[in-house]
């Protein structure tokens, strides 16, 4: 498990609205330099209910969570109750964790093993 006092160090590199994307600048537990999340995936009407999805307090446990769904180096079960242990340790409540949790049963098949392409800046996507 990741020391809940360290946070990422993210820094915005595609703006769309709804849709915000953040790039690891350095390092985070198994996450490598240049990851890039729109931390939790939240839509904008829930914003006011469960949080933003850079939140400093769930933003770690996002991370990590976008990585393994990536990578696939985790059951999707095994990223979701991994997700909800980090959201736990980094002092998220238990309502507010579960409904994350929730979320993240309930849709995450949307988005696991999805390999999304970015615009780095670089002419090639």
């Amino acid at each position: 498990m990741r020391d809940p006092m360290k946070q990422p160090i993210i820094t915005p590199v595609e703006w769309d609205g709804d849709k915000n994307i953040w790039e690891l600048c350095e390092p985070f537990a198994e996450v490598p330099k240049g990851f890039r999340t729109d931390g939790a995936t939240i839509p904008r009407f829930l914003w006011r209910v469960i949080g933003s999805p850079i939140e400093a307090q769930t933003i770690g446990a996002a991370i990590r969570h976008d990585w393994h769904y990536q990578d696939g180096d985790l059951s999707r079960k095994e990223a979701d109750a991994e997700f909800y242990a980090d959201l736990r340790a980094a002092g998220v409540g238990i309502l507010r964790a579960n409904l994350f949790w929730l979320g993240v049963r309930l849709f995450g098949w949307l988005r696991f093993n999805y390999k999304p392409t970015f615009d780095d800046g670089d002419g090639d996507e």
